[in-house]
């Protein structure tokens, strides 16, 4: 060894050295003495908390064999365990104090029989939960687990042990007794990245009563136990989110579903957050659950003889012209009830019915809805009906054939001659029922500009869930739509919460 200076205070030269004992290893020495006085109880010391993890890897200083009686009493600590099979666990603690520049000859040491099982490293067996291996603590601390009892679950090659009960006993009292270890030596640490994450969410603490504040401090203080591999910038971001939970009305609901989560889900769930805002997000998944329940609704309610009456629909129909082609979700339509009160007339419907719902026609077979946007002159103001819309549901048992498609032309020519619509005025009539003749399926043309689309309510499903991109299938059991079902059956009198909203409107 060649003595230096400064950043390079030795540097080593390979020399051949043949001893007596012709064991190999490696011997480092010096011609002549360094000006930097160091004795060799201090090198043993320093040697022997780095390197005496391998029973069978052995260092000598001056032909003297360091042994773990060579660090000092404050480095090192001895402990056991008794497991309830009454075996022994002898546990050697050793802490430099001072943190080395990486994890090399620290970590979780098993010895059986004074042989090294495996490496010394904190990864294995799951020990990384309880500390991270970029930490100070990881740096400075070996702990070396003499277990004998353990000799039957070693692997043939010694690289570990097999999945025993006897090791995983073992295992579970070491990982306890680390993990405590670790909470003694870094409790002043985390008391003060407590205090330093009080300072900076200090504002929103105020607005806390002290029984939130004592509940949002227990729930940090746990985390700092339990993930000791976040970093105090992440601490201070995720103690944050936990004073807003304390201020919202779902408080900690929020974690609990996270805790549900595997880790594949978070990482989606992380994705979803990295390519969308929140906000958007929400709002295309209420307009994507809308349709889906008014999809399941629907389905629900066109094949079941038990619903009350055919026009328990119609407003879900109102809602859901998107079924019928793009077209029809591009354009806000609304309900004309001057339309609705020519119909009315024309067919003489019930005042009692049509007082109940202003906005459709009750008729004795059936129920009429007429939707529509206005059409607009070059400044802006409104010269007429550009497109309608007229939605016709059939009652159970009636087939739509010659003489339903008819009727909807009735329902045209009259508005004609009211002026509500003119011959330019867009006219799609839907006729829906149960069942239609096969021989009148095809759309029937009164006009160039008014088309009359039979349709059973077979097809009209099957149209919502293919303009839904298939997804209706995949979700069906979403929460969401179980709890709707619930509704329909325990409540066949009411309409659901999406006709009810229709209603409202």
């Amino acid at each position: 060894m060649k003595i230096g200076f400064g950043e390079t205070p030795f540097t080593l030269i390979e020399h051949k050295i043949f001893n007596d004992t012709g064991t190999p290893g490696t011997k480092v020495f010096v011609r002549s003495k360094s000006n930097i006085n160091v004795c060799e109880d201090d090198i043993r010391s320093e040697i022997g908390m780095r390197f005496l993890t391998d029973p069978l890897f052995s260092c000598y200083v001056n032909g003297v064999k360091v042994t773990f009686s060579d660090i000092p009493e404050s480095n090192i600590a001895n402990e056991r365990i008794t497991l309830k099979s009454g075996d022994i666990i002898n546990i050697k603690i050793i802490d430099t104090i001072e943190s080395d520049k990486t994890t090399k000859q620290h970590g979780i040491a098993w010895h059986v029989n004074s042989r090294l099982v495996g490496e010394a490293n904190w990864k294995d067996y799951g020990f990384d939960e309880i500390i991270d291996g970029r930490s100070a603590e990881a740096k400075r601390h070996t702990i070396v687990v003499s277990a004998d009892f353990l000799k039957t679950a070693v692997k043939h090659d010694w690289t570990g042990f097999n999945n025993t009960t006897e090791f995983k006993d073992a295992r579970d009292k070491v990982f306890e007794f680390v993990r405590a270890h670790i909470l003694g030596q870094t409790k002043q640490k985390r008391e003060k990245a407590l205090e330093n994450i009080k300072i900076v969410h200090q504002a929103g603490l105020k607005e806390l009563t002290e029984l939130r504040v004592e509940r949002w401090q227990s729930f940090v203080e746990q985390v700092q136990e339990e993930c000791s591999s976040i970093s105090e910038k992440d601490l201070i971001k995720l103690a944050g989110v936990l004073v807003k939970m304390e201020q919202s009305d779902t408080k900690y609901s929020l974690v609990s579903k996270l805790h549900e989560l595997n880790a594949d889900q978070i990482n989606n769930l992380h994705n979803i957050l990295a390519e969308w805002s929140l906000d958007l997000a929400k709002e295309v998944l209420d307009e994507l659950q809308l349709r889906l329940k008014l999809l399941d609704e629907l389905r629900e309610r066109v094949f079941d003889t038990n619903t009350r009456e055919v026009q328990d629909l119609q407003p879900l129909f109102h809602q859901g012209l998107w079924i019928f082609g793009p077209e029809y979700e591009t354009i806000e339509f609304t309900s004309n009830e001057g339309m609705t009160k020519v119909v009315q007339k024309l067919f003489k419907a019930e005042e009692s019915g049509s007082r109940n719902r202003p906005d459709f026609a009750i008729l004795p077979d059936s129920t009429v809805g007429s939707y529509s946007y206005p059409a607009y002159d070059i400044d802006g103001g409104e010269i007429g009906v550009d497109r309608l819309v007229i939605v016709e549901l059939k009652k159970p048992g009636i087939a739509i054939s010659t003489e339903e498609k008819a009727q909807c032309w009735r329902y045209v020519s009259e508005l004609m001659r009211k002026g509500l619509i003119n011959r330019d005025t867009k006219v799609t009539c839907f006729v829906l029922g149960s069942e239609v003749d096969p021989i009148e399926r095809e759309a029937r043309h009164d006009s160039k500009n008014c088309i009359i689309q039979p349709m059973d309510y077979q097809i009209v499903i099957t149209r919502a869930k293919s303009r839904l991109l298939k997804l209706y299938d995949r979700v069906k059991n979403a929460p969401f739509l179980e709890e709707q079902r619930k509704n329909i059956k325990t409540e066949p009198m009411q309409l659901t919460l999406i006709s009810n909203k229709l209603h409202q409107k």
